[in-house]
């Protein structure tokens, strides 16, 4: 839909604009462009446990190849824009969100290498089971473990 669309063109232009290499904005673009639900890992990249977490994050992709959900993983310090818009604190970093083509978002923060893969298979399997969350204003997502704002 427009609003979608819109939505997701906006955190587009704050990734773009503060963390994306120039080489990798064809890619991001499309992602935020897709229709589809999108997938969104945040971690401090000098973090200890950040290769860890993308490690297990693109093995989880991997595992979801053909199925159609494209997968992100972001920088949270140059991903400052993306994290306001999304209304989450850099103290929930390293943190997981889902956005689906309705424009519900679904959060998992503070996530740690071992949650990852379940904490997916939850979403596809039982998304209806999260618990739900009215946030602090249109687009932010309040953050206590599995939650989401419907926008």
């Amino acid at each position: 839909t427009g609003l979608q669309w819109r939505s997701s063109r906006e955190v587009y232009q704050r990734v773009k604009h503060s963390t994306c290499h120039p080489l990798n904005r064809p890619y991001v673009a499309s992602f935020f462009d897709s229709s589809a639900t999108k997938v969104m890992m945040f971690v401090n990249f000098t973090g200890e446990s950040a290769e860890s977490l993308k490690s297990k994050f693109r093995k989880v992709a991997t595992s979801y190849k053909g199925q159609g959900l494209p997968f992100l993983v972001g920088d949270a310090e140059g991903g400052k824009g993306a994290l306001e818009y999304f209304g989450v604190q850099e103290s929930q970093v390293p943190l997981v969100i889902i956005q689906t083509p309705d424009n519900k978002k679904y959060l998992k923060a503070n996530v740690v290498v071992e949650e990852i893969e379940s904490w997916m298979k939850d979403f596809k399997g039982r998304k209806e089971n999260f618990q739900k969350i009215k946030g602090p204003n249109a687009n932010s997502l309040t953050a206590h473990g599995t939650e989401y704002n419907q926008t």
